[in-house]
């Protein structure tokens, strides 16, 4: 998401960013197992499926409020929706009822000019 936005401000800078830190960025000082099972061409857990983890673990989200807005995205609309409904009413209903008032400034000004 970052990155989109990024993107947007300054397009370029993004690319410029991600060559110049992105391959220093997923190296780690930690020591390699030598004797570590090897995944190139098959999964490593074959007998439970352990998802996708790994050394940079501690440093994932669980959460993600992007997804959490992605996965909803039909009740998110619908509530916008519904939510500029309410204000255009509530501005409508205002306003009109400003318009019948007899005490509104633009009926005072009015009645001055007809007099």
């Amino acid at each position: 998401m970052k990155a989109i936005w990024a993107n947007k401000i300054a397009p370029g800078f993004a690319d410029w960013y991600a060559a110049k830190k992105g391959f220093s960025g997923q190296k780690s000082d930690k020591p390699i197992d030598a004797n570590r099972p090897v995944n190139l061409y098959q999964p490593v857990d074959d007998q439970q499926d352990q998802g996708m983890h790994g050394q940079f673990d501690d440093q994932a989200r669980s959460s993600s409020w992007q997804w959490w807005c992605t996965t909803r995205r039909g009740w998110l609309s619908s509530a916008a929706v519904l939510g500029v409904a309410i204000i255009v009413a509530l501005v409508w209903l205002v306003s009109a009822g400003h318009a019948n008032d007899p005490d509104s400034p633009s009926h005072r000004a009015a009645a001055s000019k007809a007099s």
